[in-house]
């Protein structure tokens, strides 16, 4: 039986396509439509056949994907070199029988257990496409509308910044408690979370051994990531000063 996936015809005139440069939207239409992809949305295929099959080199097949997962278009994890499309599932009915029968085969295969759980959380129907929210409930007699709005969205917290917690997760070497990690990370600001992507690398590095660093929750908590690195960052500029000497 063949295979095909389809490409909406106002796929070009999405305003984040739109602002692509070519090589972007070619890699882009190549995650959606590369021999390995799925009914779910989430697949794996290497990084050896990705270079084959578009003609890219490793650095900017790097970059398209950061580029991707920083737009909240795809989760990526290489470890297991699986790739997901989020909004898949919204463009691709998954109604059908048949089709959602497809679905569930392939989740079996998914080794990212996150990826696996988002897509079973909207098969059922519990979560809606492109966020993961905590409802609370309130009695009405007892708050505003306005009031229930305002403390649904503090305690709503976007399906991206999950994604964001699983680039982060994987690259935190010394993992510790992964649900306590997660809900402090999400209680950091989004501005905040750009810098702790970009300070990991440097309290990697200025940490080598691996037994002096913190689990990722005790890291995370209270802003220590920002604490830690100025130290760190004022201890390497003397060592290469002594150095220098």
């Amino acid at each position: 039986m063949a295979k095909y996936r389809q490409v909406h015809l106002t796929f070009w005139q999405d305003p984040f396509i739109e602002e692509l440069e070519p090589l972007q939207k070619y890699f882009y239409l190549y995650l959606m439509t590369n021999s390995k992809t799925t009914q779910c949305g989430c697949y794996e295929i290497s990084m050896k056949l990705m270079k084959y099959e578009t003609g890219l080199k490793q650095s900017q097949i790097d970059s398209f994907i950061k580029l991707f997962e920083d737009c909240n278009k795809i989760g990526y994890n290489k470890a297991n070199s699986e790739f997901i499309i989020i909004n898949w599932l919204k463009h691709n009915s998954f109604k059908s029988p048949k089709v959602k029968a497809c679905i569930l085969k392939e989740l079996s295969s998914i080794k990212t257990v996150f990826y696996k759980e988002y897509i079973n959380t909207i098969l059922n129907g519990e979560y809606p496409i492109d966020s993961l929210s905590i409802q609370v409930q309130t009695p009405i007699d007892t708050q505003s509308q306005q009031e229930q709005e305002q403390e649904q969205e503090q305690e709503q917290e976007p399906f991206v910044s999950v994604f964001d917690f699983e680039s982060f997760w994987n690259q935190y070497e010394k993992k510790g408690n992964r649900k306590t990690s997660l809900e402090r990370y999400s209680k950091i600001k989004e501005s905040d979370r750009e810098l702790i992507k970009n300070k990991l690398p440097l309290y990697i590095q200025s940490t080598s051994d691996k037994q002096y660093r913190k689990n990722a929750e005790a890291w995370l908590n209270q802003e220590c990531w920002n604490d830690e690195v100025v130290i760190n960052e004022q201890k390497q500029e003397f060592d290469f000063t002594e150095d220098w000497r």
